[in-house]
């Protein structure tokens, strides 16, 4: 994969850090996965994602790269994947193991199309594309990380219930999800990824006389798990219908033995207002280019 031969790792030499790379999913996950675990709320797309692939799922395809930092003594230090849709997803790197990254990235697959990584990371990983590779790269957003460890009553006023997505609902979910994706872009597409958490039993309706509100959660990674997706018609909101069905699956979630539940969303948005008075903590961020 990418000019490398993936019977044995590709190790590049950084003072104490040196570089591994690795041909598969399996292999990869069988170096990091107790390191990614550690920080499962971070780290929790990364995981998800990884499992995915390893599983062979269509959802992620190649060009693949797997890259995993690791110290004089062999700790694992930072790691990251290239798939598509998701291009380059990486950890914290250290800056003086940045130029070894980028190359080993560029060799295998080129210039990522896509980066997600902590702030510094993925401002000097787009910096180098653009001026050693001639490619522009664009701040996109910020992505901001939640966390949840208590279980939460719910919200008061609100009518309705919370329930499972129905398959005699799906025409009703694959048209949420395309008016998800004009409303909100993203690299994949929304109706396939709603469709396939119904077919999952991962996809919940609020339903107050009818369908109101769409949760979905994705892992588990770890002790947790994540609210991938929320979506609220514009005819519907400001009903508190979203807040209401976050709230009844995250406590659901956790009396039922989950340590954590986690979520993102875009920096900025009135989501994160709604998060907040639930009682999620801001744990981390990414910087998406």
């Amino acid at each position: 994969m990418g000019g490398h031969d993936n019977s044995a790792p590709d190790i590049r030499r950084v003072l104490q850090l040196k570089l591994v790379t690795y041909g598969d999913a399996r292999r990869f996950l069988d170096r990091c996965k107790s390191w990614l675990l550690e920080r499962s709320d971070l780290h929790h797309t990364m995981c998800s994602s990884l499992l995915l692939i390893d599983s062979e799922s269509p959802v992620y395809t190649g060009p693949y790269w797997f890259g995993v930092v690791e110290d004089s003594n062999g700790n694992v230090v930072a790691c990251g994947n290239h798939s598509l849709p998701d291009g380059l997803c990486i950890s914290e790197i250290p800056e003086d193991m940045m130029h070894a990254v980028y190359q080993s990235i560029v060799d295998s697959v080129g210039v990522p199309y896509r980066i997600v990584a902590p702030q510094l990371t993925a401002a000097s990983l787009a910096k180098r594309c653009s001026e050693i590779s001639n490619v522009s790269m664009r701040f996109d957003n910020r992505w901001l990380t939640y966390r949840l460890d208590e279980a939460i009553g719910p919200v008061a006023g609100v009518s309705g219930c919370l329930r499972k997505g129905r398959k005699d609902e799906e025409g009703l979910i694959a048209e949420w999800g395309q008016a998800f994706e004009k409303e909100d872009p993203t690299p994949f597409n929304v109706s396939d990824f709603m469709l396939r958490k119904r077919s999952d039993g991962d996809l919940y309706v609020w339903d107050d006389e009818g369908p109101r509100t769409i949760v979905t959660l994705s892992g588990p990674a770890g002790k947790g798990i994540r609210i991938s997706g929320v979506y609220t018609p514009h005819e519907f909101r400001g009903r508190g219908y979203a807040s209401a069905a976050v709230a009844q699956i995250s406590h659901a979630e956790l009396a039922n033995g989950r340590e954590f539940m986690v979520l993102n969303v875009v920096e900025g948005r009135p989501a994160v207002r709604i998060y907040e008075r639930l009682g999620y903590r801001l744990i981390g961020s990414r910087d998406c280019y």
